[in-house]
Formats: structure tokens, sequence, C-alpha cells
């Protein structure tokens, strides 16, 4: 970032806070299912970009940085507040490529509450994959990345993530 004199040109931290603190909520929110922390692990995040905005390679995106720092933040919260079970889907399901009742409860705002329970009701890392996925429209490829975790894992954990969504929500729902 330099201008036409070869000085650098200021940050605008309040534009790059403005256009990244909704999603940071959001999905530190569902993460930690506790809003007053997620308030503390989002101004934890921008003070860590703060502090160390001259360290980081301008050349890449920093929506990807905030939210691993976001997400590392999540985890250390949860980690003291419990212990974190990754084995709970033992069970496969099968769940349709597409199913009108799933991505209606996912889209519809009077569901939110609803689907927050039931994204609480995830491990850790997949309720992290299903956040990403649906909420901040990564990329499998980027939450890969994100999460330092090999595509193909990545990918089987967001199935039966979807999966037991889908039981859950056809459960709640009366169908067979």
């Amino acid at each position: 970032m330099s201008d036409t004199t070869g000085e650098s040109a200021p940050v605008d931290f309040a534009s790059i806070v403005n256009q990244n603190i909704d999603g940071l909520y959001n999905f530190a929110a569902y993460m930690v299912s506790d809003k007053e922390e997620a308030k503390d692990i989002v101004q934890t995040t921008f003070f860590a970009m703060f502090k160390n905005f001259s360290k980081l390679d301008q050349s890449k995106p920093l929506k990807p940085w905030l939210y691993k720092v976001a997400r590392n933040n999540c985890l250390d919260y949860l980690r003291k507040k419990k212990a974190l079970n990754f084995s709970e889907l033992k069970d496969e399901l099968e769940v349709p490529e597409t199913d009108p009742l799933l991505e209606e409860q996912m889209n519809s705002s009077l569901a939110i509450d609803q689907f927050r329970t039931q994204l609480d009701s995830l491990p850790t890392v997949v309720k992290e994959i299903m956040l990403l996925k649906y909420f901040e429209d990564f990329t499998f490829e980027q939450i890969s990345e994100q999460l330092d975790t090999p595509l193909n894992t990545v990918k089987s954990h967001f199935y039966r993530g979807k999966a037991k969504l889908y039981q859950i929500t056809k459960d709640q729902h009366g169908h067979n």
C-alpha cells in the first residue's frame, strides 16, 4: 500500500472492522453459544489485528486471517469451559444431496434459534465447518486451509454434520 511518493498509505482500520465485525461476531456467537463472550472474542481478534498488522502479508486477504484468530480464540474459550468432544458423529446417516426442509431450516430467520440449538449438538469442529460453509460462504478449500485440515476430512465432517442436522430436522418435523 504505497502512494505515489513511495510512502505507505494509512490503513483504514475502521473500514476493516466495519466490513468484518458482523460476520466475526456471528461466527463467534455460534461457536461459543455466549453472546457476551462472542463480543470479547471479536474484540480480542481485532486487537490482535491492530497489534500484528505490520507483520501480516499484505498480498493475502485479511478475512481468512481474522477468522483463524477468532477460531483460535473460540477454541481457547471452549477448552477452558469444557472438554471438547470431537467423536460424537459415529453413525453414518443418509441425506439427500438437496433437501428443501433442511435448506428452509437453514435460511429461515424465524428458525435461527432452533437451528443454533441444533448446531450446538454437533462436535465443535463440525459446527465450525458448518458455520464457515453456510454463514460465511467459505469454500471447502478455504475451510481446509483455515482449519489446517485435509480437504477430504473437511468434506467428511461437513456431510456427516449435514446428515446429523437433516436427521434432527426430520425428527422435529415428524417426517419419516
